[in-house]
């Protein structure tokens, strides 16, 4: 069965490991003959303001946001895969429209967010929003995980509602 599959990413995210990802991921899908279609949120405020805010306080907001995303517009698709966890706060507002998918590749910051000397954090707002993230994994319908370590901290932090959560490892073509 021929599927179209919208390949949710952040923008500018090609020369990381999500990167690599979603290319192979890509490149995989269209092999097996699924329509692909790479899809970015995007930052819904106008560069004037961004850049205001910016200058007035310091903080990029458009980083900010393209790395914690509340906002994308969703093509037709069979099945939305959001391939970082980061991704999960687009669904806020408007959940995808079909069967959803998330890959959560590292929740290790989240798991160390208490300690002091291990954190990662620049600010209580990320704590806040990568909260917001992992509670609307919670809600997604299928779930892949790239290590047994977030697997645990998916199965074990409630609201876990997802009806399939996978430990999938990474690594080889």
């Amino acid at each position: 069965m021929v599927m179209r599959i919208a390949l949710i990413s952040k923008p500018r995210h090609t020369d990381s490991g999500v990167g690599r990802y979603v290319q192979e991921l890509e490149e995989c899908l269209s092999t097996l003959g699924h329509e692909v279609v790479l899809v970015h949120p995007v930052v819904p405020f106008p560069q004037w303001l961004l850049r205001l805010i910016q200058r007035l306080s310091g903080w990029d907001l458009e980083t900010f946001f393209n790395n914690y995303p509340i906002w994308i517009r969703y093509p037709v698709a069979d099945i939305y895969h959001l391939t970082s966890q980061n991704l999960a706060t687009i669904t806020l507002f408007r959940k995808p429209p079909g069967q959803t998918l998330i890959t959560v590749h590292d929740l290790i910051p989240w798991a160390l967010r208490s300690d002091p000397h291990l954190q990662m954090y620049l600010h209580k707002v990320h704590i806040f929003f990568d909260w917001l993230a992992l509670k609307r994994i919670g809600r997604i319908e299928w779930v892949i995980s790239v290590s047994r370590f977030s697997m645990d901290v998916l199965t074990n932090t409630p609201p876990s509602k997802s009806s399939f959560i996978e430990s999938t490892y990474l690594g080889v073509d």
